[in-house]
């Protein structure tokens, strides 16, 4: 009897846990081509994928337009969530880049990389409560926005000499 008792107890709390939990990010995918400056704002998660080489376009499908705010400027795109937006919604845009020189990330977005980026060099800003991971052929320079902390990690597969000035 007290073990049914412990089972319907367990199956209740397990449900209500399971209908109070954040919900999974919605996915959106988004193409950026030879855009050279991205700046990711709100709550939003990026990860960036190494595009083709000869990709010079901005596409996205009609659901991913609808969620977020796309500003370009002079080869700088700002992504943002819509304004309307539940402040508890967590999306996850998937951004394929070719020519990316800069990263800027602010408030509580998370940017990471699937796979090496080719990159010679990329500038990455940090600010907010942000989180950044970025795994590039080439350099990155992280800079603090505001009074954000920074801790820097360089992960290779070969030992590396490092030299502190």
């Amino acid at each position: 009897m007290k073990h049914k008792f412990f089972l319907s107890i367990l199956a209740i709390g397990l449900t209500v846990l399971s209908a109070t939990a954040a919900p999974d990010p919605e996915r959106l995918a988004l193409t950026i081509g030879n855009v050279e400056h991205l700046s990711i704002e709100d709550n939003i998660d990026v990860i960036l994928i190494q595009g083709a080489p000869d990709t010079h376009s901005i596409l996205m499908d009609e659901m991913t337009s609808d969620k977020l705010n796309l500003k370009l400027t002079n080869n700088r795109l700002v992504i943002s969530a819509r304004h309307n937006a539940p402040k508890n919604q967590k999306y996850l845009v998937y951004v394929y880049v070719n020519k990316l020189k800069t990263v800027t990330v602010d408030g509580d977005s998370n940017v990471k990389t699937y796979g090496a980026l080719t990159s010679d060099k990329i500038e990455l800003y940090v600010g907010g409560d942000a989180h950044a991971h970025i795994r590039t052929s080439g350099k990155v320079k992280a800079y603090s926005m505001g009074d954000s902390e920074i801790n820097v990690k360089y992960l290779n597969e070969r030992p590396t000499s490092k030299k502190a000035f």
